[in-house]
């Protein structure tokens, strides 16, 4: 029998022959024996380190200042960096553990190099979880697409990690092996399409503030219209407003006319473009009787007063004794209705006088006279948006029949009246 060299195996197989263990088969038990006291002493060390970090972890991740501590403990980060030192205990006691058994010791070192590579791929990914929930508690990076970022992050760790590990298998250098790959890029890019088209994406919409999270877009080719709940490295979900949710490949903001709203939730205001159609034939000039009855209302006294008194000098000018409305400027009830309306929006505290307000006539259609509402009220809250809408037509719709005019109404289909 050959001498064992270090006193931990003279000790362990003494222990052993004192047990009656017969010569035959006593090295082999041996070294399963001093494996499992490794290994047991291994788990025990990391079971230290790892209660030991997450308290103090835990203790530091108690601050808001220090919240990078609890993402840590959220993607396991302390129970990885409590594996160094079970590790490096492992390392130091292969060589002992199989003393004089070359073989045993080149293939134990095997195995151990691609756990390590297998630890570091797994350190590595958890720390980019980390660092990207770290950031999304920033406000400078919220609505930016982490998760993009971390998967691209993790794909080239594991696609690095995989070629390390062929390489030990295979006893080559991986730097040999990765030249080796050119050949096989086609296969590759065929393979990682989607990623590689959202990787791409991914940087030009970061690069060019094109989507944020949170941002509502509408893409009317894909019959997409919600909000942005996250951006992947592949795709993209949109939550509707009917509460469901939108999955699409990430090239496609690129690839596809997309509308972003959020230069509307910029400003505080959204825009009012919806139109009043009036029957044509209830638009006439306005006698002086009606117009004094119209004075009454306090936004058009002064303008009705004001417009009297152009009549008056241009006819004096002109010399016009005619006082036919064809003849000369008069005031239509019509110019008057749209005089009321657009008075109307700007005493209205939730209607922006700073942005472009106005009242305006479209082409006249069979279906009447369009005249068309364009302004920004104050809030881009969707449903305060509709209640300050609805509250703004109906008064202007109930103001129309006070000017002489008519609403059309499209009774063509109308079901007639049983006699």
């Amino acid at each position: 029998m050959v001498k064992p060299a270090n006193v931990i195996i003279k000790n362990s197989m003494a222990f052993l022959e004192s047990l009656g263990v017969p010569e035959s088969s006593i090295y082999f038990i041996n070294s399963t024996f001093l494996v499992a006291v490794v290994l047991i002493i291994a788990f025990l060390i990391q079971w230290l380190s790892s209660k030991t970090l997450k308290k103090i972890f835990n203790r530091f991740g108690q601050h808001r200042s220090l919240i990078l501590f609890q993402d840590m403990i959220n993607n396991k980060l302390y129970y990885l960096l409590a594996l160094i030192i079970p590790i490096g205990f492992v390392r130091a006691m292969i060589p002992l553990v199989f003393d004089n058994q070359p073989k045993l010791i080149s293939f134990n070192l095997l195995l151990f190099n691609i756990y390590v590579t297998i630890y570091v791929i797994r350190l590595l990914i958890a720390f980019a979880n980390t660092m990207r929930d770290f950031l999304r508690h920033k406000e400078a990076y919220a609505d930016k697409p982490l998760d993009s970022f971390a998967q691209v992050a993790k794909i080239i760790i594991l696609f690095l990690g995989i070629i390390s590990i062929i390489g030990t298998l295979l006893g080559q250098d991986p730097k040999v092996l990765l030249g080796g790959l050119g050949a096989l890029s086609a296969v590759f890019m065929l393979i990682f399409k989607d990623s590689i088209l959202g990787f791409v994406a991914s940087i030009q919409v970061s690069v060019n503030d094109m989507v944020r999270i949170g941002d509502w877009i509408t893409i009317p080719s894909l019959d997409a219209d919600g909000d942005v709940i996250k951006i992947s490295l592949t795709t993209v979900k949109i939550k509707a407003f009917d509460n469901t949710i939108i999955t699409l490949p990430t090239y496609s903001l690129i690839n596809n006319t997309m509308q972003n709203w959020r230069g509307m939730k910029d400003t505080g205001c959204r825009r009012v473009k919806r139109a009043i159609r009036i029957k044509q034939s209830s638009i006439k000039f306005l006698t002086v009787e009606e117009l004094e009855r119209m004075k009454e209302i306090a936004f058009l006294s002064e303008y009705i007063s004001r417009k009297q008194e152009e009549i008056t000098a241009y006819q004096t000018k002109k010399g016009i004794d005619n006082h036919h409305p064809t003849h000369i400027p008069a005031i239509t009830n019509i110019e008057l209705f749209e005089h009321y309306c657009i008075q109307y929006l700007y005493q209205r505290n939730d209607v922006s006088s700073e942005m472009t307000l106005m009242v305006r006539q479209l082409s006249p259609e069979p279906t009447g006279l369009p005249v068309e509402i364009y302004a920004f009220v104050t809030t881009t809250v969707w449903v305060k948006y509709e209640a300050i809408v609805t509250d703004i037509f109906d008064h202007l719709i109930a103001s129309v029949a006070f000017f002489d005019l008519e609403i059309f109404e499209n009774i063509t289909n109308k079901t007639p009246e049983l006699s």
